[in-house]
């Protein structure tokens, strides 16, 4: 398949193939704190590919087995594909550095202070407000370089793929099958999610958010649509899957695989790539989150809760 690349500081689209353009090495290699790389999460991955692979060419061609080990197979799978994608990497800095954030408005109010105070009462020993405020900043400040972003990204892969499959196995399945010249296109950020209103699908809704749709492209030829119910596989006009490939456009952050060359996908990658973004526009949660963040920390300190005495119960 050929590569549509898009090079953010030029702001233009370029080809190659997804042999040059798409692959990193190491980027599942874990930074550990004497410098070298730990890539043992490749094996646990490859194991979640390996039990995907024999249910994807039935799926992609109508001749997939809905029995519960074959769709936990494909859950787990699309779970996976989200969460190690480059779009949840990008996302996975952007909470990051909201996080930051917070620990800098921690020096504005008195818990430094209360945390000092219980420190030293626990320990026996007199720790200072000055102290516990350099703690602080060097985690905010670590927070923010590229290693501490990889190890967080990560660190909580598996768990987050393993949320997402969850919620998936709840929705019902069904295959999109193009029945014209438009091909579905997968990226470097595989599977979106909608909403339809107003005539159009409205992207970037959590996976557990009513109505949701979530699009992840098996073959040029189908798309898999979990959220719509119906017979499993449906026939669609070119329209459809033109729709479909928007919301992946949209949620792509560098790299669009298309197998034709295609002036309409040329258009709207120059115009729509990378417009929805994880943590910013999308997969956002409101909410207090200072609260939650003070009980994290005092936990740090071997304390058993925040001093203060504040509910750690986000304002959602």
């Amino acid at each position: 398949m050929g590569t549509l690349l898009r090079v953010p500081t030029e702001c233009h689209t370029r080809r190659g193939t997804s042999k040059g353009e798409g692959a990193e090495n190491g980027y599942f290699a874990y930074p550990l704190p004497s410098g070298s790389l730990n890539e043992s999460l490749e094996g646990v991955l490859a194991q979640i590919e390996d039990h995907f692979a024999k249910v994807l060419v039935g799926l992609s061609i109508g001749n997939f087995a809905p029995d519960p080990a074959n769709r936990r197979a494909t859950a787990e799978y699309v779970g996976l594909m989200f969460a190690r994608s480059r779009g949840r990497l990008a996302g996975t800095q952007v909470v990051l550095s909201k996080v930051s954030t917070l620990m800098h408005q921690l020096e504005q109010d008195g818990f430094l202070d209360d945390i000092a105070t219980a420190a030293t009462n626990r320990y026996g020993s007199v720790v200072t407000r000055d102290q516990i405020a350099q703690i602080v900043r060097n985690l905010a400040e670590n927070n923010l370089t590229p290693v501490e972003t990889k190890r967080a990204f990560l660190s909580d892969l598996l768990f987050n793929a393993g949320l997402t499959s969850d919620s998936l196995m709840k929705l019902p399945w069904q295959v999109w099958l193009s029945t014209g010249a438009s091909e579905c296109v997968p990226s470097d950020t595989p599977v979106s999610t909608a909403l339809f209103g107003g005539g159009r699908l409205l992207p970037g809704v959590g996976f557990g958010v009513r109505g949701a749709l979530v699009f992840f492209p098996l073959s040029p030829r189908a798309c898999l649509v979990m959220g719509h119910s119906g017979k499993p596989y449906q026939p669609v006009r070119p329209q459809v899957i033109d729709a479909v490939n928007l919301q992946t456009i949209m949620f792509a952050r560098m790299h669009l695989y298309s197998r034709l060359r295609s002036a309409k996908i040329d258009d709207q990658v120059q115009q729509h790539i990378a417009q929805v973004k994880i943590g910013e526009n999308a997969f956002v949660i409101t909410g207090n989150y200072l609260p939650v963040l003070k009980q994290v920390i005092a936990q740090q300190f071997g304390l058993a809760a925040v001093p203060s005495g504040e509910s750690t119960k986000p304002d959602l």
